[in-house]
């Protein structure tokens, strides 16, 4: 399978590790909520809210990062 040129740009790869780095901070916080003998409501606030909104924001961002790299590239020729 061939990666697209149009998904190396700054803002493509900034979404890629975001979505990389919340999923990974997603599963740790899972597994640390379900260790715990205490409960913690800050928690279930990160790894319900904050943890999922920078995943979305990931994935919107790649698309928009390619699609404005799309554009560069066939406005240039």
């Amino acid at each position: 399978m061939k990666i697209s040129k149009s998904l190396y740009n700054w803002l493509s790869i900034t979404g890629i590790i975001l979505v990389v780095n919340s999923l990974l901070l997603m599963l740790i916080v899972l597994i640390l909520s379900f260790l715990s003998r205490d409960t913690n409501t800050y928690l279930g606030v990160y790894l319900y809210i904050v943890l999922p909104a920078f995943f979305v924001i990931g994935l919107i961002l790649i698309p928009v990062g390619m699609l404005i790299s799309f554009r560069r590239k066939y406005e240039e020729t």
